[in-house]
C-alpha cells in the first residue's frame, strides 16, 4: 500500500503518549523553513553525506551564483539568492532533509530511544525525564540556529503528562529564548501532519 510516512509518524507519536509514564512533548514550527536554508549548508550537507562528487557538482551548478530580477516598468538588476531550496524542483525535499539531518544527528547524539520525530520541517521533541525537556529544546533551537533556521514560537506547543497511569496534562512551562511556549491542557490538541494530537483525544480513544 503506498504511503508517505504521515501515518507512521502519527502512530509513533500516539504510542509515545500512550505508553510512557512521564512524557514531555514539544511541537516546533520552523519559520519559512524551505526558504531559509543557505545554499552553502545544502552543499556541505551533500558532502557530509558522502554523495557522489559528480552529483554535488550538479547541485552546485544549480544553486551557486543564483540570481533573480523583478519585472516592473523596468527589469531590476540581478538580485543574489543565497538561500532557499528551489520551489517545484523534485530535489528540493531531499536536499532540505539532508540539511536538517545535521540537526537530528546532534540532538540524538548520546540519547537513547526516540528523542525527535522529523517530517520535513515538522519537528516533535520527545522526552521522558523531568530535567531533559528544556535541555532537549535548547539543543534543538541552537542547532537550527546554525542553519539560520528559527521557530515561530506562536505556532509551537508543548504537552506534559505524567503518572503511573497518566490522568491529565500537567502544568509545565518550556521556553524558547525566554519566550514561553503554549501549554496544551486536557481538552487541547495540536494538529500534527493534518491529525489532531492531545491527551484528551488519547483518553477518549481508550474509553
Amino acid at each position: 500500500m503506498p504511503h508517505d510516512g504521515v501515518l507512521e509518524h502519527n502512530f509513533l507519536l500516539n504510542q509515545h503518549i500512550e505508553e510512557a509514564r512521564r512524557n514531555h512533548l514539544a511541537w516546533l514550527d520552523i519559520s519559512n523553513a524551505f526558504g531559509s536554508v543557505p545554499h552553502e549548508v545544502i552543499l556541505n550537507a551533500l558532502i557530509a553525506a558522502g554523495v557522489d562528487r559528480e552529483f554535488v557538482a550538479l547541485v552546485t551548478n544549480i544553486y551557486r551564483d543564483s540570481t533573480t530580477s523583478v519585472c516592473g516598468e523596468e527589469l531590476t538588476d540581478p538580485i543574489a539568492i543565497n538561500r532557499r531550496v528551489k520551489q517545484g524542483c523534485p530535489l528540493s525535499g531531499i536536499l532540505f532533509n539532508l540539511a536538517i539531518n545535521q540537526v537530528l544527528a546532534t540532538v540524538l547524539e548520546g540519547r537513547q530511544g526516540k528523542a525527535i520525530l522529523a517530517f520535513a520541517d515538522d519537528l516533535v521533541l520527545l522526552a521522558k525525564s523531568a530535567e531533559d525537556p528544556q535541555a532537549l529544546l535548547d539543543t534543538t533551537i541552537d542547532e537550527l540556529g546554525k542553519l539560520t533556521l528559527r521557530v515561530n514560537t506562536n505556532k509551537c506547543a508543548t504537552l506534559h503528562i505524567s503518572g503511573e497511569v497518566a490522568t491529565g496534562a500537567r502544568e509545565s512551562t518550556f521556553q524558547v529564548k525566554g519566550q514561553a511556549l503554549k501549554k496544551l491542557g486536557d481538552a487541547d490538541y495540536y494538529k500534527y501532519l493534518g491529525k489532531p494530537v492531545g491527551f484528551f483525544l488519547m483518553k477518549t480513544l481508550r474509553q
